[in-house]
């Protein structure tokens, strides 16, 4: 019925003020988006998502419950530009009851109690595109379980693990293979990851004007932890890692750098090489892990003002870690110090700015480790909403009678980084580098590479990294420009409604044309070098 009246109002759109002309194009973006979007498809990009818990972790509205947590999947849903669709199951390892499993909730597709990875109507290799570990029990899973885990992970999918301080959540995450050697998962001396000692990891901020934090409260009140975000590339052109990338509008710096704070968190190891077997060519690649983010831990935290708590001795700490698989087709991983940064009562005290900028830290990690195959129908989707967009449109860069080959070196340069600039615009700045790289993988692999500033051989490369006389910008432009110019000439009329035929041709053209762009783009490069190269040096 809803539907049948966003028609029936959109017929009488002139009889509406400006006012209500926004408020019905915002409900028929949420609720019928083929309405204004006739590149819209039906069928949605499909995201199949695990969520697992036990002991007193639940997913419901209690202090220790996700249910703030889980609204992102939602959220991302309504955000999207590319019909996407998240399909998401609860898991409890144990039976914590209907409101604890938002058993009355109809947005989750599945709710498993009782949960077990080696139960193949729970769990198996291909059954989901990432999984979110939030342990707290130190009751070991079985060999069996970690090897479903770990097939899991070889397959392509992507996991995120979480416990809290000492040895809470070591035995749902404690004996996976490398996620065990991310994260310490028990006191490893000296009371490092301790609940009292004075090297405890407590990043309780205090209340303004106070030197330490003396209330154990303090983790739920609107004063977020600071956070130093590890950057990557060449200034001025910085980014963070993209799991605290965030769009400039919400936040000027483009970089997330608060957390929700807790009294005693745990801690990532030391980063750390892993050889892991790529299942397509059985080759050996060798992959470090990457620390993203450094927590504080002020002096003198002592979380109570009746003494249980020795005062902290201002240390810090790395908070945040992650493994790339994906350049060997395996999974990605990310490992936080604490499901403190996730659970309720951490962010009850938030505002809705401070929650903005922590639900994004969320959505990217949900992105970040979703396997390639599902990133790339939303990818695919995504060269088409540029395409199609006002602002490429308006600047006469997409003429119909013009065929791709055609257009001007410029003009081609111009719809790639207004591409760019969309996604970056509406998503992060690090979606907009991301999308390059994946789109890139197969047309220029030697390319896409180089513009990845997260892998983890850059460390060792900064002299390239920092060369301010070449530019890669120019030349992933130019091929994501040409691209989406062959997909205009492939679509034709872009006022004629699209269905799947033309999703399924859509990344073999945008190849073909990336493949034109790119020799265009080398082309230019070759002139100027040439050029360049007969200036007069002084002696």
């Amino acid at each position: 019925m809803e539907n049948v009246n966003l028609k029936e109002r959109l017929k009488n759109v002139n009889s509406l003020n400006k006012d209500q002309q926004l408020d019905l194009r915002n409900q028929i973006l949420a609720h019928q988006p083929q309405l204004l979007k006739r590149w819209w498809w039906f069928a949605p990009c499909e995201v199949n998502v695990l969520v697992v818990t036990d002991s007193s972790l639940n997913f419901g509205i209690s202090g220790f419950g996700l249910s703030n947590f889980l609204t992102i999947f939602k959220k991302m849903e309504a955000e999207s530009n590319t019909n996407l669709k998240y399909n998401v199951t609860l898991a409890h390892r144990g039976n914590p009851g209907n409101a604890a499993m938002q058993n009355s909730s109809p947005d989750f597709i599945n709710k498993i109690t009782n949960f077990k990875f080696d139960n193949t109507s729970h769990f198996t290799s291909n059954k989901y595109d990432q999984v979110w570990l939030f342990g707290f029990s130190s009751s070991s899973i079985n060999n069996n379980e970690v090897n479903a885990i770990e097939n899991y992970m070889n397959n392509g999918g992507g996991l995120f693990a979480t416990g809290d301080h000492g040895s809470i959540g070591r035995g749902m995450c404690g004996n996976i293979p490398r996620v065990k050697d991310m994260r310490h998962w028990q006191d490893f001396g000296s009371g490092e990851v301790s609940m009292s000692g004075n090297r405890r990891n407590d990043t309780n901020t205090p209340h303004s004007g106070n030197y330490s934090s003396t209330s154990f409260n303090d983790q739920q009140d609107a004063y977020p932890q600071n956070i130093h975000a590890r950057v990557y590339g060449a200034a001025p052109n910085l980014l963070p890692h993209y799991l605290l990338s965030i769009n400039k509008n919400i936040k000027a710096s483009g970089i997330i750098d608060i957390m929700p704070d807790h009294p005693h968190e745990g801690e990532c190891k030391p980063e750390t090489d892993f050889t892991v077997i790529n299942p397509s060519t059985n080759n050996p690649h060798t992959i470090r892990t990457q620390n993203i983010a450094i927590s504080f831990v002020s002096a003198g935290n002592t979380a109570n003002s009746f003494g249980m708590k020795n005062p902290t001795d201002p240390h810090c700490f790395p908070s945040i870690s992650v493994f790339d698989g994906r350049s060997a087709k395996v999974g990605r991983i990310v490992i936080d110090s604490t499901w403190h940064h996730f659970v309720n009562v951490n962010l009850d005290g938030f505002t809705t700015d401070t929650m903005d900028i922590v639900f994004q830290y969320y959505k990217n990690i949900a992105r970040w480790m979703t396997r390639r195959k599902t990133m790339l129908c939303l990818y695919k989707r995504f060269t088409v909403h540029t395409m199609l967009s006002e602002r490429i449109i308006e600047a006469n860069t997409l003429d119909l009678d013009i065929k791709a080959e055609k257009i001007p070196n410029d003009e081609l340069y111009a719809i790639g980084i207004h591409a760019m600039d969309i996604i970056e615009n509406e998503l992060t700045p690090a979606d907009a580098l991301e999308f390059s790289i994946t789109m890139l993988k197969d047309v220029a692999p030697e390319l896409s590479e180089r513009l990845n500033i997260w892998h983890p051989k850059r460390d060792l490369e900064q002299d390239e990294t920092h060369n301010q006389f070449f530019k890669l910008r120019p030349l992933s432009a130019m091929a994501i420009g040409m691209g989406i110019a062959k997909i205009k000439d492939k679509i034709g009329d872009p006022e004629k409604p699209l269905n799947e035929k033309h999703e399924a041709m859509i990344f073999d053209v945008f190849q073909e044309g990336a493949k034109l762009g790119l020799s265009r783009a080398l082309d230019v490069l070759d002139r100027n070098i040439s050029f360049m190269s007969k200036l007069k040096r002084f002696k």
